[in-house]
């Protein structure tokens, strides 16, 4: 019985430390999915459609999910170590999850928010009657209008209406690719990080297998 209770601590430890290189492996690709989504995301303009964004969501969705999945095994890993930390590893994980997508959202949305307030000011300043652009593109508007607006006042005032909507629209266009941009970048810092723990673990196991080699 004592026997058993050694051998299933010591398969509880080899377990626990031979999980971290196996979990990295799925955590990269996971952040790789999730980079790749969001770059590919960030290239959309105001002729993106829905049915064009499915396959890029999908990656974002899987890759997110897939994330989670090291993520919990690297935690159940200390409670077979010892399984006192069950509570522990369960609130803390719970928490996290939580509190990780409340302040994730808000961080996200605050930047996207930002960067649309920014947008719209360099739009602000471009649209100017001095512009043959703008102007040109005043003159299609008023042609939309032309024969259910005959007051010239009104149609210029709808023309220059509808020119803001679409300025506000492709301000907030471009502040999502900014927030794609961003999400891009975390993960592919976070993947960078990873590559980094993983290396380390190595060289470490690799001096300390030297290390145990030489001491026989």
């Amino acid at each position: 019985m004592v026997n058993f209770r050694r051998h299933s601590v010591r398969d509880h430890r080899q377990l626990s430390d031979a999980q971290p290189q196996k979990l990295y492996w799925p955590t990269a690709t996971a952040l790789a999915l999730i980079m790749v989504a969001s770059l590919l995301d960030s290239q959309s303009n105001a002729l993106t459609r829905p049915e064009q964004l499915m396959f890029s969501q999908f990656l974002l969705g899987f890759g997110s999910a897939f994330f989670l999945a090291p993520a919990m095994l690297a935690g159940i890993g200390g409670v077979f170590a010892d399984p006192r930390n069950l509570v522990s590893f369960s609130v803390l994980f719970g928490m996290s999850q939580n509190i990780g997508g409340l302040l994730g959202s808000a961080i996200l949305g605050t930047f996207q928010t930002w960067r649309e307030k920014f947008h719209s000011s360099q739009l602000a300043d471009q649209i100017t009657t001095l512009n043959p652009l703008i102007v040109e593109r005043l003159q299609q508007y008023s042609q939309m209008y032309q024969s259910q607006i005959g007051d010239s006042t009104l149609l210029n005032v709808q023309a220059t209406t509808l020119l803001q909507n679409a300025a506000t629209l492709q301000a907030n266009i471009l502040a999502w690719n900014d927030t794609y941009l961003l999400t891009a970048a975390i993960s592919a810092g976070t993947l960078v990080w990873v590559f980094w723990r993983l290396i380390r673990l190595r060289l470490t196991a690799r001096i300390a297998l030297k290390r145990a080699t030489g001491s026989k």
